[in-house]
Protein backbone atom coordinates (compact mmCIF):
# COMPACT_ATOMS: atom_id res chain seq x y z
CA UNK A 1 0.00 0.00 0.00
CA UNK A 2 1.22 3.51 -0.83
CA UNK A 3 3.19 4.95 2.09
CA UNK A 4 1.59 8.37 1.56
CA UNK A 5 -1.91 7.07 2.24
CA UNK A 6 -3.51 8.46 5.38
CA UNK A 7 -6.37 6.74 7.15
CA UNK A 8 -9.21 8.44 9.03
CA UNK A 9 -12.05 6.90 10.97
CA UNK A 10 -15.52 8.35 11.51
CA UNK A 11 -14.71 11.42 9.44
CA UNK A 12 -17.30 13.89 8.19
CA UNK A 13 -17.40 14.43 4.42
CA UNK A 14 -19.38 17.40 3.09
CA UNK A 15 -20.73 18.17 -0.39
CA UNK A 16 -18.64 20.79 -2.05
CA UNK A 17 -19.46 24.44 -2.62
CA UNK A 18 -17.57 26.61 -5.07
CA UNK A 19 -19.47 29.78 -5.90
CA UNK A 20 -16.91 31.62 -7.99
CA UNK A 21 -13.99 30.55 -10.16
CA UNK A 22 -11.23 32.02 -8.00
CA UNK A 23 -12.73 31.44 -4.56
CA UNK A 24 -11.54 28.53 -2.48
CA UNK A 25 -13.99 25.61 -2.38
CA UNK A 26 -15.59 24.27 0.77
CA UNK A 27 -16.32 20.57 1.23
CA UNK A 28 -14.77 17.13 1.15
CA UNK A 29 -13.33 15.46 4.27
CA UNK A 30 -13.25 17.72 7.34
CA UNK A 31 -9.93 16.61 8.74
CA UNK A 32 -9.23 16.79 12.47
CA UNK A 33 -6.45 19.26 13.23
CA UNK A 34 -7.27 20.90 9.90
CA UNK A 35 -4.10 22.96 9.55
CA UNK A 36 -1.82 19.98 10.16
CA UNK A 37 -3.07 18.16 7.05
CA UNK A 38 -1.96 20.63 4.38
CA UNK A 39 -0.32 17.85 2.35
CA UNK A 40 -3.60 16.00 1.67
CA UNK A 41 -5.93 18.98 1.38
CA UNK A 42 -6.75 20.44 -2.02
CA UNK A 43 -3.82 22.39 -3.45
CA UNK A 44 -3.13 25.02 -6.10
CA UNK A 45 0.13 26.81 -6.85
CA UNK A 46 1.89 24.85 -4.12
CA UNK A 47 -0.50 26.01 -1.38
CA UNK A 48 -3.71 24.75 0.17
CA UNK A 49 -6.75 25.88 -1.78
CA UNK A 50 -9.76 25.00 0.35
CA UNK A 51 -11.68 26.45 3.27
CA UNK A 52 -12.88 25.06 6.58
CA UNK A 53 -16.71 25.21 6.64
CA UNK A 54 -18.40 27.96 8.63
CA UNK A 55 -21.15 25.61 9.82
CA UNK A 56 -20.93 21.91 10.71
CA UNK A 57 -24.32 20.17 10.27
CA UNK A 58 -25.94 18.57 13.29
CA UNK A 59 -26.14 14.80 13.59
CA UNK A 60 -29.79 14.65 12.51
CA UNK A 61 -28.80 15.63 8.97
CA UNK A 62 -25.83 13.30 8.56
CA UNK A 63 -25.75 9.93 6.82
CA UNK A 64 -23.43 7.06 7.76
CA UNK A 65 -21.34 5.07 5.28
CA UNK A 66 -19.76 1.94 6.74
CA UNK A 67 -17.53 0.56 3.97
CA UNK A 68 -13.99 1.61 3.09
CA UNK A 69 -13.64 4.66 0.80
CA UNK A 70 -10.74 6.40 -0.93
CA UNK A 71 -11.18 10.13 -1.33
CA UNK A 72 -10.54 11.43 -4.85
CA UNK A 73 -11.84 14.98 -4.86
CA UNK A 74 -14.66 17.09 -6.21
CA UNK A 75 -16.74 16.66 -9.34
CA UNK A 76 -15.61 19.80 -11.15
CA UNK A 77 -17.75 20.22 -14.26
CA UNK A 78 -14.87 21.34 -16.45
CA UNK A 79 -12.84 18.94 -18.60
CA UNK A 80 -9.40 20.44 -17.97
CA UNK A 81 -9.82 21.33 -14.30
CA UNK A 82 -11.27 17.93 -13.40
CA UNK A 83 -8.25 16.17 -14.91
CA UNK A 84 -5.65 18.62 -13.64
CA UNK A 85 -6.97 19.10 -10.11
CA UNK A 86 -9.00 16.06 -9.13
CA UNK A 87 -8.04 13.00 -11.17
CA UNK A 88 -4.57 12.15 -9.87
CA UNK A 89 -5.79 10.82 -6.53
CA UNK A 90 -8.35 8.62 -8.30
CA UNK A 91 -5.71 7.12 -10.58
CA UNK A 92 -3.55 6.14 -7.60
CA UNK A 93 -6.44 4.21 -6.04
CA UNK A 94 -7.25 2.19 -9.16
CA UNK A 95 -5.49 -1.06 -8.25
CA UNK A 96 -6.44 -0.85 -4.56
CA UNK A 97 -10.14 -0.63 -5.35
CA UNK A 98 -9.89 -3.34 -8.01
CA UNK A 99 -8.59 -5.74 -5.34
CA UNK A 100 -11.21 -4.85 -2.74
CA UNK A 101 -14.80 -5.38 -3.87
CA UNK A 102 -16.18 -3.47 -0.88
CA UNK A 103 -14.00 -0.39 -1.35
CA UNK A 104 -15.22 2.64 -3.28
CA UNK A 105 -13.82 5.81 -4.75
CA UNK A 106 -15.31 8.77 -2.86
CA UNK A 107 -16.10 11.91 -4.86
CA UNK A 108 -17.93 14.97 -3.62
CA UNK A 109 -20.58 16.71 -5.68
CA UNK A 110 -22.74 19.67 -4.84
CA UNK A 111 -26.04 19.09 -3.05
CA UNK A 112 -27.97 18.62 -6.31
CA UNK A 113 -25.53 16.31 -8.08
CA UNK A 114 -26.25 12.64 -8.75
CA UNK A 115 -24.49 10.07 -10.90
CA UNK A 116 -27.11 10.66 -13.58
CA UNK A 117 -26.42 14.42 -13.73
CA UNK A 118 -22.62 14.19 -13.86
CA UNK A 119 -21.42 15.35 -17.32
CA UNK A 120 -20.80 12.45 -19.69
CA UNK A 121 -17.14 13.39 -20.24
CA UNK A 122 -16.43 13.02 -16.51
CA UNK A 123 -18.05 9.58 -16.52
CA UNK A 124 -15.94 8.66 -19.56
CA UNK A 125 -12.76 9.76 -17.79
CA UNK A 126 -13.67 7.74 -14.70
CA UNK A 127 -14.65 4.73 -16.84
CA UNK A 128 -11.24 4.86 -18.54
CA UNK A 129 -9.69 4.11 -15.16
CA UNK A 130 -12.23 1.46 -14.18
CA UNK A 131 -14.63 3.58 -12.12
CA UNK A 132 -18.38 3.65 -12.57
CA UNK A 133 -21.58 3.90 -10.55
CA UNK A 134 -20.91 0.54 -8.88
CA UNK A 135 -17.61 1.53 -7.24
CA UNK A 136 -18.03 5.28 -6.72
CA UNK A 137 -19.59 6.88 -3.64
CA UNK A 138 -20.86 10.31 -4.69
CA UNK A 139 -21.36 12.46 -1.59
CA UNK A 140 -24.09 15.04 -2.12
CA UNK A 141 -25.17 15.35 1.51
CA UNK A 142 -23.22 15.37 4.81
CA UNK A 143 -21.87 11.86 5.40
CA UNK A 144 -19.81 10.18 8.12
CA UNK A 145 -17.38 7.74 6.51
CA UNK A 146 -16.36 5.05 8.97
CA UNK A 147 -13.05 4.39 7.20
CA UNK A 148 -11.59 6.89 4.71
CA UNK A 149 -8.18 6.89 3.04
CA UNK A 150 -6.66 9.78 1.16
CA UNK A 151 -3.41 10.72 -0.53
CA UNK A 152 -1.79 13.95 -1.78
CA UNK A 153 -2.58 15.15 -5.30
CA UNK A 154 0.13 14.11 -7.72
CA UNK A 155 -0.91 16.82 -10.20
CA UNK A 156 -2.63 20.11 -9.51
CA UNK A 157 -3.07 23.58 -10.98
CA UNK A 158 0.13 25.60 -10.80
CA UNK A 159 2.41 22.79 -9.67
CA UNK A 160 5.99 23.58 -10.68
CA UNK A 161 7.59 20.16 -10.21
CA UNK A 162 7.57 17.47 -12.88
CA UNK A 163 5.03 14.69 -12.46
CA UNK A 164 6.69 11.73 -10.73
CA UNK A 165 7.74 8.72 -12.77
CA UNK A 166 5.97 6.46 -10.26
CA UNK A 167 2.69 8.11 -11.23
CA UNK A 168 3.53 7.77 -14.93
CA UNK A 169 4.13 4.05 -14.29
CA UNK A 170 0.58 3.71 -12.94
CA UNK A 171 -0.79 5.37 -16.08
CA UNK A 172 1.30 3.06 -18.27
CA UNK A 173 -0.29 0.03 -16.64
CA UNK A 174 -3.76 1.39 -17.36
CA UNK A 175 -3.27 2.00 -21.11
CA UNK A 176 -0.40 1.53 -23.56
CA UNK A 177 -0.10 4.10 -26.39
CA UNK A 178 1.23 2.84 -29.71
CA UNK A 179 5.01 2.46 -30.08
CA UNK A 180 7.03 4.74 -32.36
CA UNK A 181 7.01 2.42 -35.38
CA UNK A 182 3.20 2.13 -35.38
CA UNK A 183 2.39 5.82 -35.08
CA UNK A 184 1.07 8.00 -37.89
CA UNK A 185 -0.97 11.11 -38.53
CA UNK A 186 -0.68 14.81 -37.76
CA UNK A 187 -3.49 16.51 -35.89
CA UNK A 188 -4.33 20.08 -35.01
CA UNK A 189 -6.61 20.27 -31.97
CA UNK A 190 -8.48 23.49 -32.58
CA UNK A 191 -10.11 25.99 -30.23
CA UNK A 192 -11.72 27.89 -33.08
CA UNK A 193 -15.25 27.03 -31.97
CA UNK A 194 -14.62 27.91 -28.32
CA UNK A 195 -16.69 30.87 -27.18
CA UNK A 196 -14.68 34.07 -27.43
CA UNK A 197 -15.03 34.97 -23.76
CA UNK A 198 -13.04 31.85 -22.85
CA UNK A 199 -9.96 32.89 -24.76
CA UNK A 200 -9.20 32.21 -28.37
CA UNK A 201 -6.19 32.49 -30.60
CA UNK A 202 -5.97 35.39 -33.00
CA UNK A 203 -6.26 34.09 -36.54
CA UNK A 204 -6.93 30.47 -35.74
CA UNK A 205 -8.84 30.10 -39.01
CA UNK A 206 -5.63 31.03 -40.81
CA UNK A 207 -3.60 28.54 -38.85
CA UNK A 208 -6.10 25.80 -39.67
CA UNK A 209 -5.79 26.50 -43.39
CA UNK A 210 -2.01 26.53 -43.22
CA UNK A 211 -1.85 23.24 -41.33
CA UNK A 212 -4.29 21.62 -43.75
CA UNK A 213 -1.75 22.40 -46.47
CA UNK A 214 0.81 20.55 -44.37
CA UNK A 215 -1.44 17.46 -44.16
CA UNK A 216 -2.68 18.04 -40.64
CA UNK A 217 -6.16 16.82 -39.76
CA UNK A 218 -8.18 19.48 -37.93
CA UNK A 219 -10.22 18.19 -34.98
CA UNK A 220 -12.54 19.87 -32.50
CA UNK A 221 -12.33 18.07 -29.15
CA UNK A 222 -15.67 19.39 -27.89
CA UNK A 223 -17.31 17.33 -30.67
CA UNK A 224 -15.48 14.11 -29.73
CA UNK A 225 -15.83 11.52 -27.02
CA UNK A 226 -13.00 11.11 -24.53
CA UNK A 227 -12.21 7.72 -26.07
CA UNK A 228 -11.90 9.27 -29.54
CA UNK A 229 -9.48 11.85 -28.19
CA UNK A 230 -7.41 9.15 -26.49
CA UNK A 231 -7.24 7.13 -29.72
CA UNK A 232 -5.80 10.14 -31.58
CA UNK A 233 -3.38 11.20 -28.86
CA UNK A 234 -2.06 7.67 -28.37
CA UNK A 235 -1.38 6.94 -32.04
CA UNK A 236 -0.46 10.26 -33.74
CA UNK A 237 3.07 11.23 -34.72
CA UNK A 238 2.49 14.98 -34.25
CA UNK A 239 -0.06 16.93 -32.22
CA UNK A 240 -0.52 20.69 -32.32
CA UNK A 241 -2.66 22.37 -29.66
CA UNK A 242 -3.72 25.87 -28.81
CA UNK A 243 -3.21 26.36 -25.08
CA UNK A 244 -6.38 25.20 -23.36
CA UNK A 245 -8.31 22.40 -21.70
CA UNK A 246 -7.93 19.84 -24.48
CA UNK A 247 -4.22 19.50 -23.66
CA UNK A 248 -5.15 17.93 -20.33
CA UNK A 249 -6.42 14.93 -22.29
CA UNK A 250 -2.77 13.92 -22.65
CA UNK A 251 -2.67 13.52 -18.86
CA UNK A 252 -4.95 10.49 -19.18
CA UNK A 253 -1.96 8.72 -20.71
CA UNK A 254 1.49 7.87 -19.44
CA UNK A 255 4.57 7.68 -21.68
CA UNK A 256 3.48 8.62 -25.16
CA UNK A 257 5.90 8.74 -28.13
CA UNK A 258 4.43 11.83 -29.81
CA UNK A 259 5.74 15.29 -30.74
CA UNK A 260 3.58 18.00 -29.17
CA UNK A 261 3.56 21.68 -30.15
CA UNK A 262 1.52 24.21 -28.17
CA UNK A 263 0.56 27.70 -29.30
CA UNK A 264 0.86 29.59 -26.00
CA UNK A 265 -1.82 32.20 -25.34
CA UNK A 266 -0.04 33.67 -22.32
CA UNK A 267 3.39 35.20 -21.94
CA UNK A 268 6.15 33.54 -19.96
CA UNK A 269 4.12 30.46 -19.17
CA UNK A 270 4.65 26.96 -20.50
CA UNK A 271 1.22 25.47 -20.07
CA UNK A 272 1.22 22.04 -18.38
CA UNK A 273 5.00 21.71 -18.84
CA UNK A 274 5.50 19.76 -15.61
CA UNK A 275 2.81 17.28 -16.59
CA UNK A 276 3.73 16.85 -20.26
CA UNK A 277 7.53 16.78 -20.14
CA UNK A 278 7.71 13.30 -18.49
CA UNK A 279 5.03 11.95 -20.85
CA UNK A 280 5.72 13.00 -24.43
CA UNK A 281 8.68 12.49 -26.76
CA UNK A 282 9.13 16.14 -27.77
CA UNK A 283 7.47 19.27 -26.43
CA UNK A 284 7.57 22.69 -28.09
CA UNK A 285 5.92 26.02 -27.27
CA UNK A 286 5.22 28.78 -29.78
CA UNK A 287 4.49 32.07 -28.05
CA UNK A 288 1.92 33.90 -30.15
CA UNK A 289 1.85 36.62 -27.49
CA UNK A 290 -1.78 37.60 -27.77
CA UNK A 291 -5.18 36.34 -26.75
CA UNK A 292 -8.57 37.66 -27.75
CA UNK A 293 -10.73 37.43 -24.66
CA UNK A 294 -13.69 39.37 -25.96
CA UNK A 295 -14.85 41.18 -29.04
CA UNK A 296 -16.51 44.38 -27.93
CA UNK A 297 -19.05 46.40 -29.89
CA UNK A 298 -18.66 50.13 -29.84
CA UNK A 299 -21.70 52.34 -29.84
CA UNK A 300 -21.35 52.89 -33.59
CA UNK A 301 -21.48 49.08 -33.94
CA UNK A 302 -17.92 48.75 -35.25
CA UNK A 303 -15.85 45.95 -33.77
CA UNK A 304 -12.43 46.14 -32.21
CA UNK A 305 -10.19 43.64 -30.54
CA UNK A 306 -9.27 43.35 -26.89
CA UNK A 307 -6.01 41.48 -26.54
CA UNK A 308 -3.42 40.89 -23.87
CA UNK A 309 0.31 41.17 -24.27
CA UNK A 310 2.09 42.37 -27.39
CA UNK A 311 -0.36 41.97 -30.24
CA UNK A 312 2.26 40.50 -32.51
CA UNK A 313 0.36 37.70 -34.16
CA UNK A 314 -1.84 36.65 -37.02
CA UNK A 315 -5.52 37.29 -36.52
CA UNK A 316 -9.09 37.93 -37.53
CA UNK A 317 -11.55 40.30 -35.83
CA UNK A 318 -13.89 37.32 -35.49
CA UNK A 319 -13.44 33.68 -36.33
CA UNK A 320 -16.54 33.81 -38.56
CA UNK A 321 -15.17 36.53 -40.84
CA UNK A 322 -13.30 35.49 -43.95
CA UNK A 323 -11.32 38.68 -44.55
CA UNK A 324 -7.64 38.31 -43.91
CA UNK A 325 -6.38 40.34 -41.00
CA UNK A 326 -3.08 40.67 -39.23
CA UNK A 327 -2.75 42.44 -35.91
CA UNK A 328 0.79 43.85 -35.83
CA UNK A 329 0.62 46.15 -32.84
CA UNK A 330 -2.06 46.99 -30.30
CA UNK A 331 -2.59 50.45 -31.78
CA UNK A 332 -3.26 48.91 -35.21
CA UNK A 333 -6.09 46.67 -34.07
CA UNK A 334 -8.57 47.88 -36.67
CA UNK A 335 -6.20 47.89 -39.63
CA UNK A 336 -7.18 45.20 -42.13
CA UNK A 337 -4.57 43.85 -44.50
CA UNK A 338 -5.25 41.20 -47.11
CA UNK A 339 -2.82 38.30 -47.26
CA UNK A 340 -2.84 35.16 -49.31
CA UNK A 341 -2.18 31.84 -47.64
CA UNK A 342 1.31 31.73 -49.14
CA UNK A 343 2.06 35.20 -47.79
CA UNK A 344 0.81 34.10 -44.39
CA UNK A 345 3.11 31.11 -44.49
CA UNK A 346 6.02 33.39 -45.36
CA UNK A 347 5.13 35.60 -42.42
CA UNK A 348 5.05 32.67 -40.01
CA UNK A 349 8.42 31.50 -41.29
CA UNK A 350 9.83 35.01 -40.87
CA UNK A 351 8.35 35.75 -37.43
CA UNK A 352 8.61 32.25 -35.97
CA UNK A 353 11.60 30.85 -37.87
CA UNK A 354 12.91 29.02 -34.81
CA UNK A 355 9.69 27.00 -34.67
CA UNK A 356 8.95 26.10 -38.27
CA UNK A 357 10.74 22.77 -38.12
CA UNK A 358 8.31 21.58 -35.45
CA UNK A 359 5.46 21.88 -37.95
CA UNK A 360 7.48 20.83 -41.02
CA UNK A 361 6.77 24.13 -42.77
Amino acid sequence: MNSKLKKFENILVLPWEHKYRWTKPVGGPIYPDWDSHADIRHRRDGETWDTYPNVIPNSDNIEIYNNEVYYGGHIKEHFGHFIQEYLSRCVQYKMIIERNVNAKLCLTGDSTQTWQTIPSYIKEILNFFGFDETNVLLVNKPTICKKLFTIPQEEYLGKQELTSLNYIDILDKNFKPKPKNERSGRFYISRKNTSRDKGGLLGESYIEELLKKLNYTIVYPEEMSVQEQIEIYSSASKLVFVEGSAIHGLQLLGRNYVDVTIFSRRKKEKFAFGELRPRVHKLHYIGVDSTIHRIFRRRDNTKYLSSTGRAKCMGLPTQSQTKNFICKMAREQNQKINFSLDELQDRIIRDYKEYVNYLDI
